[in-house]
């Protein structure tokens, strides 16, 4: 096959002036390279365009009605670059196939990704090279350019059935998903949780000093009046010692007084200041004692003992008003749950929570927000945190105080899109700063 020659031919079907020149150029001038029997042009839905070696087509001619039987069923079989039998086609196309047809058929679609403008056959009773199909498609390939181009200019651009069918597929599933998008879903956030007391009483220092005793284990069961903690209280024993020995001299010395005033009346005067000591002494007597009852704290309610290692608690120096533990009754406890800042989602008091306890996964224990803290505060991890309370709902067992686990939140019902691009748009906004 001359390759000058096949230059030429591709340049004058891309220089063709019209549909009709360009397709009369690949129909006929390639019987040069390629010598076959009929060569016919195809349309998208499969009437025939033009024919080799005619200038005008019946329509209504016996062949021109074959050949569209046979285009269409090729075209709606998505039938790719092919030699093509009598024995490829279904036995309705047999009886006409011996009057109209040769012995090998090769079926050229017009077709770019997936726009179709129809396809070449070429009849001929040789088999044809892997050189002239080879050919054949370039020219092919030749034509849907130059045919492309003048339906552009006429706003014509036509699709093939096939093709047509795959956008319009792909844009109903573009509009369903689209649809779908705005479909409600609950939002919810998952963050670590844990059981704790539902107003438990704290036990705080009284007043400043160190821990010297603690009379009660972590979740011990304890009643009203039960001594909880002691505080060291050496100093304040040893003061109350001084200021009773201050106290008995001043009484001993008005005895005195009292004795020498009955031989010598000027005695009598001192009477008065040492009575006053004598009441300034009582007094701080009486205050150093009531500080030496508040280093025993007892316990005003009946419940358990929450505190941490009481070990770690001794000798621990305490400011007044300092949290030391708590006595939490165990049928009243509720949720805490730890809502980090990336995860935040707007919540309401009355939006269900969903416990999912570490120590048994497959059961939830259910609650509703109570509040949400307005304000994040670090967590142990080094992260900041929304603090969120949760009432449980009744009729239902109680958990054991301490247990933790995952806590999932509603947060009422938002759009798909939104379910779905909330935290990468998050990250984005957070990234560029907008």
């Amino acid at each position: 096959m001359n390759s000058d020659v096949c230059l030429h031919l591709l340049e004058r079907i891309q220089q063709a002036q019209s549909e009709k020149e360009a397709a009369f150029i690949a129909l006929n001038e390639t019987y040069n390279l390629s010598p076959y029997r009929q060569a016919i042009q195809c349309a998208p839905h499969g009437d025939v365009e033009a024919v080799s070696g005619s200038a005008t087509l019946e329509s209504h001619a016996p062949f021109i009605q074959y050949l569209k039987k046979l285009c269409r069923h090729l075209i709606e079989k998505k039938q790719e670059k092919a030699v093509i039998g009598r024995d490829d086609l279904p036995k309705a196309l047999w009886p006409e196939w011996g009057e109209w047809m040769a012995e090998r058929l090769l079926w050229v679609p017009i077709y770019e990704r997936r726009t179709f403008l129809g396809a070449c056959l070429f009849i001929r009773d040789l088999d044809w090279s892997e050189q002239e199909t080879a050919f054949l498609q370039l020219i092919s390939q030749t034509l849907f350019h130059r045919l492309a181009l003048f339906q552009q200019k006429k706003g014509t651009f036509q699709f093939s059935s096939h093709f047509l069918k795959k956008k319009k597929k792909l844009l109903s599933i573009g509009v369903l998903m689209f649809l779908v998008g705005f479909i409600p879903v609950p939002l919810s956030v998952l963050c670590p949780a844990e059981v704790v007391p539902y107003k438990p009483q704290m036990v705080r220092a009284a007043l400043d000093g160190i821990i010297k005793t603690i009379h009660v284990q972590p979740n011990q069961q304890v009643s009203k009046g039960t001594l909880l903690l002691e505080l060291d209280d050496e100093g304040l024993q040893n003061k109350v010692k001084i200021a009773k020995q201050a106290l008995q001299t001043a009484e001993t010395e008005l005895e005195q007084i009292i004795q020498q005033s009955f031989f010598d009346p000027r005695v009598k005067a001192q009477q008065t200041s040492i009575k006053g000591r004598i009441a300034e002494h009582k007094t701080e007597i009486h205050h150093l004692e009531d500080v030496l009852n508040r280093t025993k704290v007892f316990a005003t309610q009946n419940g358990v003992a929450v505190l941490g290692d009481p070990s770690l608690l001794i000798g621990r120096p305490v400011s007044i008003g300092e949290k030391v533990m708590s006595i939490a009754d165990e049928n009243k406890v509720e949720i805490q749950a730890y809502m980090s800042v990336g995860e935040a989602i707007d919540l309401k008091p009355g939006n269900d929570v969903s416990l999912f306890l570490n120590i048994d996964p497959t059961q939830n224990i259910a609650g509703k927000v109570r509040y949400a803290a307005y304000k994040a505060y670090p967590q142990a991890d080094g992260t900041m945190a929304y603090g969120v309370r949760a009432s449980l709902n009744k009729k239902q067992e109680i958990p054991r105080l301490g247990l933790k686990g995952t806590a999932r939140i509603q947060s009422g019902r938002v759009s798909l899109f939104y379910w779905i691009f909330r935290r990468p748009l998050g990250v984005i906004r957070q990234t560029i700063g907008l």
